[in-house]
């Protein structure tokens, strides 16, 4: 296998540790009748890499590389800081659970009016989704609010904080396809600090549970 070639057995089981630099992520997606499957445990560096000279052959690539890079991101992110990031993630995620099951719902409802061309419905179900994105995200705001020292801490300023769950969410609610993660901009990512950028752009991809 390639050296950037994640070696670990997947899904993660909960709880997971092996890899230094694992960052959970939870992974959702439609079957083919736009109903949501069972989350599965992920990691948000987790990408798909292409065999070379193979046609169709594929593996679980680690965005961040070789196993020397991981230490490395790991490193420059600092321990510390990442422990305090999973932790806030992880919150996050558990608060975010049960709100989000509706919206997916909504969007997989959204989505299949749209396939089948009952544009009447499609909109329902956008209306719907949209007040949904509102609850939540005034929900999100108070959760970020309600931890504000800790972000302030791991040098996670909470308005920026607030705009990237916005911004990620949104884009989770109106994108068709669910192949692309979100790119965060880079006039957003200027408002944090160093070393969170690098946990931000580790692949390019915010990790917004969904």
């Amino acid at each position: 296998m390639p050296a950037d070639a994640c070696p670990y057995r997947k899904p993660f089981p909960t709880g997971f540790d092996e890899c230094p630099a694992f960052t959970p992520q939870t992974y959702v997606a439609f079957d083919l009748h736009y109903q949501p499957t069972s989350a599965v445990n992920s990691c948000s560096h987790l990408t798909i890499g292409e065999l070379p000279g193979q046609l169709g052959a594929y593996y679980p690539r680690c965005g961040l590389g070789t196993r020397a890079q991981r230490v490395s991101w790991v490193r420059q992110v600092s321990a510390d800081r990442l422990a305090g990031l999973r932790e806030l993630s992880a919150e996050y995620r558990a608060w975010s659970r049960s709100r989000m099951g509706p919206l997916w719902e909504l969007k997989g409802r959204m989505l299949a009016a749209r396939h089948r061309g009952d544009l009447a419905e499609a909109r329902q179900a956008g209306h719907a989704l949209e007040a949904g994105l509102h609850e939540l995200l005034r929900g999100a705001e108070e959760f970020v609010d309600a931890r504000r020292a800790r972000c302030e801490t791991l040098g996670l300023l909470p308005e920026p904080l607030k705009e990237l769950i916005r911004l990620a969410t949104q884009d989770w609610a109106w994108r068709s396809t669910l192949t692309d993660g979100y790119q965060v901009p880079d006039e957003l990512l200027e408002r944090f600090a160093e070393p969170n950028r690098l946990f931000f752009t580790s692949t390019r991809t915010a990790i917004v549970p969904h």
